[in-house]
């Protein structure tokens, strides 16, 4: 005769089997991470600016190059401030000699009136100076001299504080982060707290995220990880606005919103990554079992299918 089944192995089996899932979903972690883009970036990244308005002369420096603090960058030349600056020594001279007349024949009134005249040409020729010297750029800082094109520079015209390069320490670095939306919870829960940044060519280190920005926004966190620039971030080009500066370069925004986080570094591993070197961030949601994160990815699936506009 054929074996009639045993229903309470049936059952039992199936509570256990029940019991081992919902087991496994609510207290097994997450085993997968959530990964975030990065690029190394300078921290700070000085920019250098004209304090003398002219035409580019010369530039001494090159993409790449470094550069100690002092050392000169670019010239710059104002006929005009040149010609200003010895008019005033001429005047001042004149002033000068006029005073030493007027002390001999003992004119009081116009003696001081005249050493007055003199004194307000030298303060007016100080500012003058100031002008002609800021014509000599000259790095602020130690570090190495980032810039694109600098023979194009020669012959352009620089109004006062345009940007000329941009000077980064091998030592002061950070790592800059794209967050999407959908992770901004897992990375704000990771502030201060240890994560992993594995750069291209497999190499992973262990660092700490600093700050997640509270705010989303359309700006990318940083060019290098737009797509057109070999980036994973999609985005669109935009053009500049009415009144906004143009240099020529290529300025876009994200298609979605996102957030910007920070990982900071010390300075063995600033001097051992390069600036611009993209790699990836993992980080854990503390506490993030298997079951949360399917309700989660669920609930955002459901969430964009019902924002998403009909399609007719």
């Amino acid at each position: 005769p054929t074996e009639q089944p045993n229903r309470f192995r049936f059952v039992a089996t199936s509570v256990l089997t029940a019991g081992v899932v919902a087991a496994l979903v609510v207290f097994v972690p997450w085993p997968l991470a959530t990964r975030a883009p990065a690029v190394v970036e300078y921290a700070p990244l000085t920019v250098v600016r004209t304090v003398s308005a002219g035409f580019v002369r010369e530039i001494r420096v090159c993409d790449g190059q470094l550069v100690e603090a002092g050392n000169v960058l670019a010239v710059l030349v104002n006929a005009e401030l040149e010609l200003e600056l010895a008019d005033l020594d001429l005047a001042i001279q004149q002033s000068q000699i006029k005073a030493r007349v007027n002390e001999k024949q003992q004119h009081i009134a116009a003696n001081q009136a005249e050493l007055e005249h003199a004194e307000s040409l030298g303060k007016k020729r100080q500012e003058n100076l100031g002008q002609v010297v800021g014509l000599t750029v000259r790095a602020p800082v130690s570090g190495r001299v980032l810039g694109r094109n600098f023979d194009a520079l020669v012959g352009r015209y620089f109004h006062v504080g345009s940007e000329l390069v941009s000077i980064g320490a091998e030592d002061k670095k950070d790592v800059q982060l794209a967050i999407a939306q959908d992770h901004l919870e897992t990375f704000a829960a990771n502030v201060n707290c240890p994560v992993t940044i594995r750069l291209s060519g497999g190499h992973a280190i262990g660092v700490v995220l600093e700050r997640v920005s509270p705010r989303a926004s359309l700006t990318p966190p940083h060019p290098s990880l737009c797509a057109p620039q070999g980036g994973p971030l999609p985005v669109r080009q935009v053009t500049a606005g009415a009144g906004e500066p143009h240099n020529g370069d290529e300025k876009f925004e994200l298609l979605s919103p996102g957030f910007r986080g920070v990982v900071a570094l010390d300075g063995q591993q600033s001097s051992a990554l390069r600036a611009g070197q993209r790699g990836v961030v993992t980080a854990r949601a503390p506490g993030e079992c298997i079951g949360r994160h399917l309700y989660g990815a669920v609930e955002r699936w459901v969430q964009k299918r019902l924002n998403a506009p009909n399609r007719t």
